[in-house]
């Protein structure tokens, strides 16, 4: 719609001093007819902040830096020939915004099928005629490893005014001993009043080993059992821990109720699983 109005007399009564702002608009007194049919085009809009803080900013030429380029306001800013304080402000003003990229896999087209097809297993059977619902899983344990380091670099401790400062020592501080964890949980249970009756938390198991020291040393004699985690984790190793540890562990802390239910243990696809 554009404007169809009648005589309309517009009194610009304002005065600019010297404090004024260049984004400021003086007020405008319009004296109205009572007949007069006003009708306003909704595209006409008052300039604001936003606006003017728009112009000069090429959207095309911004478009059409290469994003090894646009990593930081620094460079950005560099390819668009403007100082990094004006690029800060269309970053505040919204103009131009901040994101953070993660990769993703490549999936060829049996991969996407694949996985479309472990999706659809999931639906109760009983419901994909009229309402399709995803089963309950209860019946799934899930599985995963975690590699982490047996000490950081640099820690922070709070210690009283009057006590030693700890003493850390490491072989290499570039090559610190690292440890991986096994972890199994399943999808928690609860009764009518909230109250739980199984765990999610299976158990977590340490992939290390048990040896006896071969020589005596400043530290401890000859004989001393220490632990020593596994550098290197093989398929026999994984197989043996879900052997001899994670089965046990969800026989023995499973629901009473569905013992006699198949269970699925659910992995990544890590080359070490079987």
């Amino acid at each position: 719609m554009f404007f169809n109005m009648a005589s309309i007399s517009i009194d610009l009564n304002f005065s600019f001093e010297n404090d004024v702002d260049e984004y400021s608009i003086p007020d405008l007194n319009l004296n109205l007819n009572e007949n007069d049919d006003i009708q306003f085009d909704e595209r006409l809009q008052e300039p604001t902040e936003d606006s003017n803080l728009n112009c000069g900013m090429d959207h095309n030429r911004f478009c059409a830096i290469p994003l090894q380029n646009r990593t930081t306001l620094r460079s950005s800013s560099s390819s668009m020939n403007m100082s990094t304080t004006t690029l800060l402000r269309r970053l505040k003003s919204e103009h131009v915004r901040r994101h953070s990229n993660a990769t993703k896999p490549y999936l060829k087209e049996e991969n996407k099928i694949s996985r479309l097809q472990f999706c659809m297993s999931m639906l109760d059977r009983g419901s994909i005629s009229h309402d399709p619902i995803f089963i309950n899983m209860f019946n799934i344990v899930h599985i995963d490893e975690k590699w982490f380091y047996m000490t950081k670099k640099n820690e922070i401790y709070y210690l009283l005014s009057g006590e030693e400062d700890p003493i850390r020592t490491v072989k290499s501080k570039n090559f610190i001993d690292k440890v991986m964890f096994l972890v199994v949980v399943a999808r928690p249970r609860f009764a009518a009043q909230g109250v739980e009756i199984f765990s999610d938390k299976i158990g977590l198991f340490p992939f290390v080993t048990q040896e006896r020291a071969k020589r005596a040393s400043a530290n401890r004699p000859a004989g001393t059992v220490e632990t020593k985690a596994m550098t290197s984790i093989t398929k026999e190793i994984s197989r043996s821990f879900l052997i001899n540890e994670v089965l046990p562990a969800i026989k023995a802390k499973w629901s009473r109720e569905d013992l006699n239910s198949t269970i699925f243990i659910q992995q990544d696809n890590a080359r070490t699983h079987i």
